[in-house]
């Protein structure tokens, strides 16, 4: 009778340890990849591992710029901290349903959950 009790209740425990939990913006942020297609054939990618954000730019599979470093995260900004070149990049940003939207002073840029 024991077994029939304690099985479920592993499973229920292995399955609820596996997956993450979204608290809030940051996390979701966080726990997506994000991307978006610009004109000609350039991509925008940016995820996270841990800490460390990366957002990168190819064009046609080649790189242009990547920014890598750790990533501070708050309700209103990304501040990704590049510690190659001791520099913050912060970008202000907005999270609707599957778009999140980086701003600077020079523009913006939608990017899709993948």
């Amino acid at each position: 009778m024991k077994k029939l009790f304690v099985i479920p209740l592993l499973a229920l425990i292995m399955l609820s340890s596996c997956t993450a939990v979204v608290d809030n913006q940051a996390d979701e942020i966080r726990l997506n990849r994000w991307s978006a297609s610009l004109a000609g054939q350039r991509k925008v990618t940016l995820s996270f591992e841990m800490d460390i954000g990366r957002l990168y730019i190819s064009e046609k599979e080649k790189s242009i710029a990547e920014i890598k470093g750790l990533a501070l995260i708050d309700k209103t900004q990304i501040a990704l901290y590049d510690s190659e070149d001791k520099v913050f990049y912060r970008f202000d940003y907005s999270l609707k349903e599957n778009k999140l939207k980086l701003s600077t002073k020079d523009g913006s840029l939608t990017l899709k959950r993948n």
